[in-house]
Parts: structure tokens; C-alpha cells; sequence
């Protein structure tokens, strides 16, 4: 079984009527392992323990901020956040589109009024 289908598993475990068409796997990330279900649906796997208590403190404080805010931020739709495995501690939201502003990405910005927002 391939990482992926593994991941596919725990979220169709956890929401048996969710019918999950594509995924795609990301395991890049120091604290989570990505998959984008879908072509929709962001859902993060916490790597380890630390990880898993990370990912609480961030779905308490974007569930409090989703009205406060008016930025497109990760709104916590599919929670799985106790689990014997740590590595079946997921949350899921909706993919925000855009592109990451990664270092490489940031450093092409010529615009001097955006660098000095």
C-alpha cells in the first residue's frame, strides 16, 4: 500500500459518506504530511506528537479567528485530532487558492511600494 492510499484509508475511516476521487501526496513539510484530496481539500497528517499538538493549537485559534478576520485563512472542516496512531491526527480545510510565497518567490518581488507594506 502506497503512502497515500495509507491516508486515504484514515480519512475514509473517519468519514465514511466523504468519497474521495483523487489525492495527491506532498511529504515535504518538517511538521506534516499533505494530501490534496479532490483537487479541493487540503488534509494535514501530523508527523509526530508534537506535531499532533501543534496542529490543535491551530485549529483552536483559525476557528477563532474565521470572524474576525477578513483574509482567506484555513477554515478546520474534517477534524481527527485524538488518535492512538499520532499519525492518523489529521484536519482538513479547503484549498485556498494561489501560489505559496516561498523564499525563491519573495525574492522576485521588484515592487518596492509591496516590499514596504
Amino acid at each position: 500500500m502506497s503512502s497515500v492510499q495509507k491516508y486515504v484509508q484514515i480519512i475514509e475511516k473517519t468519514f465514511p459518506l466523504f468519497t474521495i476521487y483523487s489525492a495527491t501526496l506532498n511529504q515535504a513539510g518538517q511538521y506534516n504530511n499533505v494530501v490534496i484530496v479532490n483537487d479541493e481539500l487540503v488534509f494535514r497528517f501530523a508527523k509526530f506528537a508534537s506535531a499532533a499538538a501543534t496542529l490543535q493549537r491551530e485549529v483552536a485559534i483559525l476557528s477563532h479567528l474565521q470572524n474576525h478576520i477578513s483574509l482567506s485563512i484555513p477554515n478546520p472542516l474534517y477534524l481527527h485530532l485524538t488518535a492512538e496512531d499520532v499519525e492518523e491526527v489529521f484536519v482538513g480545510y479547503r484549498l485556498i487558492p494561489g501560489v505559496p510565497l516561498w523564499h525563491e518567490r519573495f525574492q522576485t518581488i521588484t515592487d518596492e511600494h509591496v516590499l514596504n507594506q
